[in-house]
């Protein structure tokens, strides 16, 4: 038996299974050293952490809807958090909006609910039409990890339809 020619493959991806370049405003997230996550649900990218977890925005200017989904570090698996909200603080006022509160959404498919859940939505109309957002998350905590006034850009927004 011959264990060289397995083992090399294997190897190889450990060393090169996360590399690329990034953009932070077309779905990439960049967190310094050549490593790219791309957002499932076309959305922008925060990261957590040193490569410990990440938020998904996806703002719907249409339909006047902001969601943050949270994940792990690759940005790939979901993770459930027991807050029953995320509050944002916004770095400019919309249509007289300071803040948002955004409440945790059930999910009878995914058994998801609020207090275990991993995606979290609002719904205004001072959203509509909105060409860009940012501001900070005041607070979330993930797998017992804190995470304070977290800045987030949405500069660039796509339109997210679900």
């Amino acid at each position: 038996m011959k264990p060289i020619p397995i083992l090399l493959p294997a190897i190889g991806l450990l060393l090169f299974s996360c590399t690329g370049k990034q953009d932070d405003h077309h779905g990439l997230h960049d967190h310094g050293h050549d490593h790219v996550h791309t957002a499932i649900h076309g959305g922008t990218l925060v990261q957590l952490g040193e490569h410990a977890h990440n938020l998904e925005f996806l703002l719907d200017s249409g339909e006047g809807t902001l969601g943050v989904y949270i994940f792990g570090g690759h940005a790939e698996k979901f993770v459930r958090i027991a807050q029953p909200s995320l509050k944002l603080s916004l770095s400019k006022k919309v249509g007289g909006l300071e803040a948002l509160e955004l409440l945790a959404v059930t999910n009878e498919v995914t058994g998801e609910t609020v207090g275990d859940t991993a995606f979290f939505s609002v719904q205004n109309d001072n959203l509509k039409g909105v060409g860009s957002l940012s501001g900070k998350v005041f607070s979330i905590e993930i797998q017992g990890q804190t995470y304070a006034d977290v800045p987030f850009d949405l500069s660039r927004v796509h339109e997210h339809k679900h």
